[in-house]
C-alpha cells in the first residue's frame, strides 16, 4: 500500500483528491496539509511514501516543501 499526503492549499483541491485516492486499491490517504510548513512537518513525522504538493501554497512553496522533505526523508517522493 502506498501513503500518499496531499498538500493543497485549497480544501476542495483536497477534497477531489481524496475521493480518487478511495477508489483505488494501492493507495492509502497518509493525511493532509493546507500549507507548506504543515506539509513538511507531516513529513517528518513519517508513514508517508509520497507527497502530492500545490506548487503555490501560502508560506512556502511546494518546490521548497519538496527540497525540504526529501532531505529529511529520502525516501519519500513527491
Amino acid at each position: 500500500m502506498i501513503r500518499v499526503l496531499i498538500c493543497d492549499d485549497h480544501q476542495i483541491v483536497r477534497q477531489g483528491i481524496k475521493q480518487m485516492l478511495a477508489d483505488a486499491n494501492d493507495l492509502a490517504l497518509a493525511g493532509e496539509a493546507a500549507s507548506g510548513p504543515e506539509a513538511v512537518a507531516r513529513v517528518r513525522e513519517g508513514g508517508i511514501d509520497v507527497v502530492l504538493l500545490d506548487i503555490a501554497m501560502p508560506q512556502r512553496d511546494g518546490l521548497m516543501c519538496c527540497a525540504s522533505s526529501r532531505a529529511n526523508t529520502p525516501s519519500c517522493r513527491c
